[in-house]
């Protein structure tokens, strides 16, 4: 060995961290928080279930709306959204479809026809019951069609893609 060389020196040495790894979360830092969270959402879930199913429908419509909302935000662009005087609508018309399409078929008919209660809802309300129930699938289509026409309408030259985009998020 010559002098002054160690052991030691022999010895590869990592390189410092550059700032991208050392902002990097570790694996094993997140463990804790995912499984606490997985037993509170589990035990939320649960918890709502048990409570009836007019809450369960309720969580799931606003978890599907939630979901939506912010799966379109992923690929916003706040410029273009601008420029385009429907986005909007747009944005709000198809959830609200959807929940119109759900609710006939959640706790609404349970609750207004197929329950005895104080109101006889086929006969008091006629209109109604035609629209929600005895036409629903006809009034679903009608809304689809709309909003495809909606879309349509609210196409600008520049912006194809990008729409396409959001509508098929």
């Amino acid at each position: 060995m010559a002098a002054g060389n160690s052991s030691n020196d022999d010895i590869p040495r990592k390189a410092p961290p550059t700032e991208k790894q050392a902002a990097a979360p570790k694996k094993k830092d997140g463990l804790g928080l995912r499984v606490l969270s997985s037993v509170f959402l589990i035990s939320f879930m649960c918890l709502v279930y048990a409570a009836g199913h007019v809450y369960y429908s309720l969580f799931l419509l606003y978890a599907g709306f939630k979901c939506y909302f912010e799966l379109i935000a992923i690929n916003r662009n706040e410029a273009k959204d601008k420029k385009n005087k429907l986005s909007l609508v747009i944005d709000w018309y198809f959830p609200l479809g959807y929940a119109y399409f759900l609710m006939p078929k959640t706790f609404v008919r349970r609750i207004l026809v197929d329950n005895d209660s104080k109101i006889n809802f086929k006969e008091e309300f006629p209109t109604m019951y035609a629209i929600l129930f005895v036409h629903h699938t006809f009034f679903c289509a009608l809304l689809l069609i709309g909003g495809l026409v909606l879309f349509t309408l609210s196409l600008e030259k520049g912006q194809y893609r990008y729409q396409f985009k959001r509508l098929g998020w």
